[in-house]
């Protein structure tokens, strides 16, 4: 698992799933939603990310540790507070 270890830097891998879902969305059959629901969806799901992005660079300012995650070695503490401190339910098997 270790040579798989941030060879894909995230800025990149973001721009890379980007791709993926403009190709997708040109693949698959339109879903038709009138201009202003799609607007305000949009805007919400945006502000959802922005807010749950700064509470989390909160955390790690908070914490006083990198959030650079190209360095891991310049980490001073695992980040356990704030958006962090959620349990994500999983299931496998």
């Amino acid at each position: 698992m270790k040579a798989l270890e941030l060879k894909i830097p995230p800025p990149i891998a973001a721009v890379l799933f980007g791709l993926a879902m403009w190709w997708t969305a040109h693949l698959l059959p339109a879903v038709y939603l009138a201009d202003q629901l799609r607007v305000t969806i949009a805007v919400v799901c945006a502000g959802l990310g922005f807010i749950v992005a700064f509470l989390g660079f909160l955390a790690f300012r908070q914490a006083k540790t990198t959030i650079s995650p190209a360095n891991p070695q310049a980490a001073s503490s695992v980040v356990t507070s704030g958006v962090f401190s959620r349990e994500i339910p999983c299931t496998s098997g």
